[in-house]
């Protein structure tokens, strides 16, 4: 057994005994992301949303498997619900500004990686994705 099979058997017996235990699915979804398997990821994205729907890393991990798949409104959607649960964290940021890139916005793709680097000017991340879109 591979580590990520070992992983997926740890979180479905967590789950099984927590059934309701948002960090699970979202534990799980990770694995299965990691796995390449992005529609179960995407399914216990989902499930752990809505178990606990003010956890914004869950909008952030859901955000990620809309962007793997092409479905820039969707991830930005759920970056933007990221940001308003916790307008702190740097990596959303970035995050939605990568999107923002992908479909041509580059002006809001430069605030945020901007507003990234107010929060983190430390990280490298929005540095380096806000001088890409100030290059496009």
């Amino acid at each position: 057994m591979n580590d990520l099979t070992a992983k997926l058997a740890e979180c479905n017996k967590e789950i099984a005994l927590e059934p309701n235990n948002a960090s699970a699915y979202a534990k799980r979804g990770d694995v299965y992301l990691d796995m390449g398997n992005l529609d179960s990821a995407l399914v216990d994205c989902n499930k752990s949303i809505t178990l606990d729907p003010d956890n914004a890393d869950y909008y952030n991990d859901r955000g990620w498997i809309y962007w793997r798949t092409g479905q820039s409104d969707n991830a930005v959607s759920d970056y933007s619900k990221a940001i308003s649960l916790n307008p702190k964290k740097t990596n959303y940021f970035n995050n939605r500004g990568r999107v923002y890139i992908r479909v041509g916005k580059l002006d809001e793709a430069i605030a945020d990686f901007t507003k990234g680097i107010f929060l983190d000017p430390n990280n490298a991340n929005c540095y380096r994705n806000r001088g890409l879109a100030y290059c496009i």
